[in-house]
This record gives C-alpha cells, structure tokens and sequence, in this order.
C-alpha cells in the first residue's frame, strides 16, 4: 500500500512540477467589462468546456492511471473554475493589455463571421497569434477570400494592428492560466485519492 501511494505522489508530482505563477493585476473597470463582453461574444464558455477537454486528455495520455479519477476530475473543474470565475479572471489578463476602446472594437469584429472564426482558431491553438503577426498571408489556407479581406481590413485598424501585436503575449498569458488552475485541481484530486487510499477507502 505504501508503495502503490508513493508511487501515486510521485506520478502527480512529475505531472505538476514547474506550473508557471500568474499574476492577476487590478484591471482598469472599463477595459474589465470590455474585455468580458468580447468573451462573451466569441462563445468563451464553449471553448472553455473544449479546452478543458482537451487538457483532461492530455493528462490522462500522459497518466493512464488517471483514467479511472476522469469522472471526478470533470466534476472538480466544474465546480472548482466555473465559467464565470475562468472568464472573471481571463478578462483581468486582457484588460492589462488592451483598453475598452480597443475591446470594443475587436469584439464588433469578433461578431462577424471572419472575425468569430479567427477568435477561436487562435484560442483553440489551430491558428497562433505569432504567425498571424509574421505572416498574415498563411492565413490564407484556414480562411475564405472573403475572409482574408474582412481580417485584412480589420488588421489595419488601430485595435486590429495592437491585437495582432499582443496576440502572442496574450496567448501564452492565457494558457498559463489555464494550465496552472487545471492542475492545481488536479493536484487536489490526487491529494484526495492519496487520503483515501491511506485510509482504507480504495
């Protein structure tokens, strides 16, 4: 039993050690509500749920032991970083970085079709800020003709030219966060069955 619950803490250990720390500075109240409605607009809730999913795969890929914990890992995100806290705290990120005006603007434009397609390719990682800002062009195979020109148009803008320069940064900033509170629950988890085990319950 000892052996089964040292090898359980170590697994955990290695899948968690090095979680990057993230900082959530006081945000402007403006560019704050700003930023809540451009999340709003790109359907955040959604891709929250996907991303989430793709995060519990990853660690049961890496983990297969977790397979069995899966139902209990779902209900803990769940309860643990509900949409409205996630989208509270991802809106702090953004609103260090761009300002109501600029979210204003960028979330009309994330209310078309080109625009709301290009919100979630970079939130989905399928398409990365850092190669929208080096290579506008490549885009050219995810997105329509008409697409590319309602994005080049926007890109042009004052908003569209700071999005595209702090993409890459928001990006990571983003992940970051979402990777450290994904597995701080995680580690709550396993913190759980390691108790459970040393009782007798398991």
């Amino acid at each position: 039993m000892k052996k089964q619950i040292f090898g359980v803490a170590v697994m955990m250990g290695l899948c968690l050690a090095g979680a990057p720390a993230v900082q959530a500075a006081p945000a402007n109240p403006g560019a704050f509500k700003a930023a809540q409605e451009l999340f709003e607009a790109i359907n955040g809730e959604e891709l929250f749920q996907q991303g989430a999913k793709a995060a519990i795969d990853k660690q049961v890929q890496g983990n297969p032991q977790y397979a069995k914990y899966r139902p209990r890992i779902e209900k803990a995100i769940a309860t643990k970083l509900p949409w409205k806290k996630l989208q509270r705290d991802l809106a702090r990120i953004y609103a260090r970085e761009l300002t109501a005006a600029d979210m204003g603007s960028i979330t009309e434009f994330y209310k078309t079709p080109a625009g709301l397609k290009l919100a979630q390719k970079t939130l989905d990682k399928s398409v990365s800020w850092d190669k929208v800002k080096a290579d506008p062009a490549s885009l050219a195979s995810s997105f329509t003709p008409e697409e590319m020109a309602q994005i080049a148009a926007f890109v042009q803008t004052p908003a569209g030219t700071k999005l595209v320069a702090k993409g890459p940064e928001l990006s990571q900033n983003t992940e970051r966060y979402f990777d450290k509170s994904i597995k701080k629950i995680v580690e709550a988890e396993a913190q759980q069955v390691i108790a459970e085990m040393m009782s007798g319950r398991r």
